[in-house]
């Protein structure tokens, strides 16, 4: 495109279209309570989730009595769609599971939308967490017709790429029609290398067939590339409940680690939790926007420790500077903050 027509783009590897799903059913819960001095905001979400193969999300609302307003029923679906879309362990996006909102409550002044939106969020990242989710990885049926003497060549490095070949169907003329399974990640340049390894003279055609669960290594692999891209970007955020490796003091930003306590990060509709051990970077001495005053353009809109008591630093023993919100109402944080870096 830059040589022939002078457009200027963004070039890289092609990126593989994982997915993330659970194996198991499990129970969520969150009961979201916030005082910033005026209203409030409560949102108390009770659910369950089990899988659901090749159903995509499925949504029951089995709530009785009234313990939910039938007005926060879809800020609570909402909420959990939002969820999916950000996935839990490699942020690829969650698929197939059934989700059943049991129970819950509200606050008839503090309650809203909102509230229900971040606790259905929060609950089912909690589900999530204990139903062992996993990465479902791209499968795609491929299929090669070669010349006879190149057979052993093509089955070898199909087999090389994780494939599991189906079946060998001979064709008139000395050739064999080869039909496999391999993962995608897998098949990057693989039409160079099939000319290559028969001069030429060997075809292949590819569709996408299913997803499969990817092992272990494929998974560590996908972690590890996510988190490099994170470290490029010098932005910790987009990995809620994994920390982060040691980073140092960069530009306006700091990384810090929670000491104890769990942490909730609002950005716009977009909820992360954090929990003790894990690391991510805050704005060295930005304001922070309070939820009437619009989304913080440097990082946070806002965010708050709760469960915390006063005690010991991280080793080094500095204590995290913390930023004020817009106006002066209150602290960005509060509680315990470890430095790291």
């Amino acid at each position: 495109m830059k040589r022939e027509f002078g457009v200027e783009a963004n070039v890289g590897k092609p990126q593989v279209a994982y997915r993330e799903t659970i194996t198991q059913g499990a129970p969520g819960k969150e009961i979201y309570k916030k005082q910033t001095g005026g209203r409030g905001q409560f949102g108390h979400v009770e659910i369950e989730v089990e899988p659901a193969p090749g159903e995509g999300f499925v949504f029951e609302n089995k709530i009785t009595g009234g313990a939910i307003p039938k007005e926060y029923i879809k800020p609570v679906e909402q909420g959990i769609k939002d969820a999916m879309e950000r996935g839990f362990l490699a942020g690829y996006e969650l698929v197939d599971i059934r989700v059943r909102l049991l129970d819950g409550n509200y606050h008839e002044v503090d309650s809203d939308e909102r509230s229900f939106h971040i606790a259905g969020s929060l609950a089912f990242q909690d589900a999530v967490r204990k139903a062992k989710p996993v990465l479902l990885e791209p499968i795609m049926r491929i299929e090669v017709v070669t010349p006879d003497e190149y057979m052993g060549a093509v089955n070898g490095d199909l087999m090389r790429r994780r494939g599991q070949i189906e079946k060998t169907e001979p064709r008139p003329g000395g050739a064999q029609v080869i039909t496999s399974f391999v993962p995608l990640s897998e098949m990057f340049g693989y039409t160079t290398d099939l000319r290559s390894a028969t001069q030429g003279r060997a075809t292949s055609t590819m569709h996408f067939e299913r997803y499969e669960q990817a092992p272990k290594s494929v998974v560590a692999a996908t972690e590890a590339e996510r988190a490099r891209q994170r470290d490029e970007r010098g932005d910790a955020l987009d990995a809620p409940g994994k920390a982060m490796a040691p980073h140092t003091h960069t530009g306006r930003t700091s990384i810090i680690t929670i000491v104890s306590g769990r942490l909730t990060e609002h950005r716009g509709d977009v909820v992360h939790v954090y929990k003790a051990g894990d690391v991510i970077t805050v704005a060295e001495g930005a304001t922070h926007a309070n939820e009437n005053a619009g989304p913080d353009p440097l990082i946070y809109v806002e965010v708050n420790i709760t469960g915390t008591k006063p005690g010991p630093l991280a080793s080094n023993g500095r204590r995290a500077d913390v930023p004020r919100r817009a106006g002066g109402g209150g602290r960005g944080f509060s509680g315990t903050l470890g430095v790291k870096g």
